[in-house]
């Protein structure tokens, strides 16, 4: 284990509540967690070691952490089972390859988004008088 099993479990009520106030607030919750597979990662880690330019995306620790691989997985799988709720989803996306998360999150923003049925605010002046004193600042 990553991290105790006592420790975890009181952070997960923790952050369902959380939440949970958050969205009776009227706050709309959407999470995302983009997810490659082994081969991919190694093969960004290579590519990061290859090519100068991407070389501050290294660090000598992605290796430490790629050999817990296992135990990440273990670790991702409890937290999107234990914190995604009808209120806040996971949306648990295969991200080997780049454009299909960036599509698929913005689909899910954009239906969201429509779901919500935003107006803009109303102003909160005259909006008559202001054009007036504007227009009387344009002419010269």
């Amino acid at each position: 284990n990553l991290v105790e099993p006592d420790v975890w479990g009181a952070r997960y009520e923790e952050i369902n509540a959380w939440e949970r106030a958050l969205v009776d607030d009227g706050v709309r919750i959407l999470k995302f967690a983009l997810m490659v597979s082994y081969e991919e990662q190694g093969a960004r880690l290579m590519e990061r070691l290859d090519r100068p330019d991407k070389h501050w995306k290294y660090s000598p620790g992605d290796l430490k952490t790629r050999a817990k691989w296992d135990a990440y997985q273990e670790a991702y799988a409890d937290v999107f089972r234990l914190t995604s709720t009808e209120y806040a989803p996971w949306y648990v996306l295969p991200a080997d390859r780049k454009w299909y998360p960036r599509l698929a999150v913005t689909e899910i923003l954009t239906r969201t988004l429509e779901e919500m049925n935003l107006d803009w605010p109303k102003a909160t002046f005259d909006v008559e008088e202001q054009r007036a004193a504007l227009a009387a600042t344009m002419r010269r």
